[in-house]
């Protein structure tokens, strides 16, 4: 008797695991979209972004905007840490049209 119990214990288990592993990946696997700007875009203070730039979907938010990540590849520029200790470190910059 104890030892049906014991089987059906662990089979449960291994089948939660794997029932929750397909899960997480079937249905909250991360949206790697990608969208191409079509017109020359204004960062505020910072400059502007050409036509063509290519940015990766974030997230979207029920106040109405939506966020996305651009990547930067740098090389040879003089760039140094900051000396911020918080933990939102994300600058966020709103586009506007030019």
């Amino acid at each position: 008797m104890k030892k049906n119990k014991l089987i059906y214990g662990i089979t449960g288990v291994i089948i939660g695991v794997l029932l929750s592993s397909i899960f997480n990946f079937w249905f909250l696997k991360p949206d790697f979209s990608y969208f191409i700007l079509n017109e020359d875009t204004y960062i505020g203070e910072v400059g502007t972004l050409k036509k063509g730039t290519i940015l990766r979907y974030d997230d979207s938010y029920p106040e109405g905007f939506t966020r996305f990540i651009l990547y930067l590849n740098v090389k040879g520029i003089d760039l140094r840490k900051s000396k911020e200790d918080n933990d939102n470190k994300i600058k966020p910059y709103w586009l506007e049209k030019k």
